[in-house]
């Protein structure tokens, strides 16, 4: 098991460099793992529990880190990949323990939340460190680097942090653009609905499904019907993706739709209703030469 660096001297230097993550949680694991397959793994890890940061920074071939200020000291980019509520102590904290007079100058140090911008890592900026935002438009349910193909993040911060954060997102390999002065809240609700209200619009299919006394494999075929509508939805944008009874106004077939959801249970036929009221405002882009007739 990689061990802490017990001679760790609590100074800030100008030699050390890489990348430090603190948070060996779902984010961290996954940013941590990417720049480990890419050839650029994480030099130090820190954890709120010293099992967790050995098991990821063995994982990855990094050194364990005593304390968030050892990596933030010894690194010149730190990510704290730590839940939005934990931020602002956290910040609060790695300060705190730096010993007293002493300089991030010349460091980075960036957070990973949609939601909050480099505000929150003010105790950094106050004595030296460039602070900024790296947040992944990805879904991390577990922790794999497999979550972070193909994504895209925003990125967030003063000039020197979003220098350093474009260097890492292109290691990770994330499509990045710049979201200063963006309502941040619009924004990451925006993803909330994005990335994860599909996912519990498909567990509530399923549910119905499997209700209907269908074979399992309806089940794999709702799957499948989640990934080619998303392809669509990418192809074709939204609107023009757009498909269904509600889109041609078949009243009878929704009717009966909502029969048989509030049979199954009736907050799911509400769903459903309000699912058509934001369908009949939203009339797909029509194909020229394709009939509506699915």
């Amino acid at each position: 098991m990689v061990r802490p660096r017990s001679a760790w001297i609590p100074e800030v230097t100008e030699t050390d460099d890489g990348v430090g993550i603190v948070g060996a949680g779902r984010v961290g694991s996954a940013l941590a793992r990417r720049l480990a397959e890419r050839g650029a793994p994480p030099v130090l890890i820190a954890s709120r529990t010293m099992a967790a940061a050995a098991g990821l920074a063995d994982l990855v071939g990094a050194q364990v880190a005593a304390t968030s200020a050892q990596v933030a000291a010894e690194c010149l980019v730190t990510i704290l990949a730590v839940p939005d509520a934990e931020l602002a102590r956290v910040a609060d904290s790695l300060v705190e323990l730096l010993p007293v007079g002493a300089s991030l100058r010349g460091r980075v140090i960036a957070h990973c939340a949609g939601v909050h911008g480099p505000e929150l890592l003010s105790p950094c900026a106050r004595i030296g460190a460039a602070t900024g935002v790296l947040h992944p438009l990805a879904p991390i349910p577990d922790g794999q680097p497999a979550s972070l193909e193909g994504a895209y993040a925003s990125i967030a911060g003063d000039s020197v942090a979003a220098g350093a954060l474009e260097a890492i997102a292109a290691r990770l390999g994330l499509v990045t653009f710049r979201i200063d002065g963006a309502d941040r809240a619009l924004y990451h609700a925006a993803a909330a609905i994005a990335g994860v209200l599909p996912v519990l619009i498909e567990q509530q299919a399923e549910r119905a499904m499997a209700a209907s006394g269908a074979p399992i494999q309806a089940v794999s075929g709702l799957r499948q019907l989640l990934v080619l509508a998303a392809e669509n939805v990418r192809r074709l944008g939204p609107g023009a993706a757009l498909t269904g009874p509600s889109t041609r106004a078949d009243d009878a077939t929704t009717g009966l739709h909502r029969q048989a959801l509030a049979g199954l249970d009736p907050a799911l036929a509400e769903l459903y209703s309000s699912i058509l009221a934001l369908a009949a405002e939203a009339a797909p882009e029509p194909h020229r030469g394709v009939p509506q007739d699915d």
